[in-house]
Order: structure tokens, then sequence, then C-alpha cells
């Protein structure tokens, strides 16, 4: 479904919260190291609690406004989070 039609199944109050809360994100975006974070990982960080189907539309209002090239932070395996935490305990002895 088009993000446009996405938009007009949104309640009033629904709307308001995806383009105040685009606006806030937008402005965090600014900051840091959040210039190098595409929005759909930024929305997710920082309104976890709103619905994934709000997190998806304001991320893509966001990217359709101002289009960003930025690749998803890569996430450590299991494996590699584990020996991290095996190494931090040999640093620590």
């Amino acid at each position: 479904m088009t993000l446009e039609k996405r938009l007009e199944r949104l309640s009033e109050t629904e709307l308001m919260v995806v383009l105040q809360t685009a606006q806030m994100v937008k402005m965090a975006h600014s900051f840091g190291n959040n210039k190098n974070r595409p929005y759909s990982e930024l929305v997710r960080s920082l309104y976890g609690k709103l619905p994934f189907t709000m997190q998806n539309i304001i991320a893509d209002v966001l990217q359709d406004a101002e289009p960003i090239d930025a690749k998803p932070t890569p996430v450590k395996s299991r494996d590699e989070l584990t020996q991290e935490v095996l190494d931090s305990y040999k640093e620590v002895s």
C-alpha cells in the first residue's frame, strides 16, 4: 500500500502523532551519530512503544520528505556478543 493511502487511513489524532513524532525524529537525526542511522532505526530506538505500523509510517514519511542513504547498523551475532562478554571477564581478572 502506498504511503499516501496509509496516511489517508489514519484518524486525525493518529495523523497528528505521526507528524509531531516525525518532527522530533528529524531533529534527533541531526545530532551526533544519528546522522548515519536510517530513519526506521532511529524511530524504533526513540519511540519503541509506538505500534510498529506507526513507526513504519513515520520512517516512511521522513524518507519520502528528505531521503537519506543510511545503512542499518549491523547486528552482532549471538556468538560475537558471547565472546565479547567472555573477553571482558578475562580483562577484569
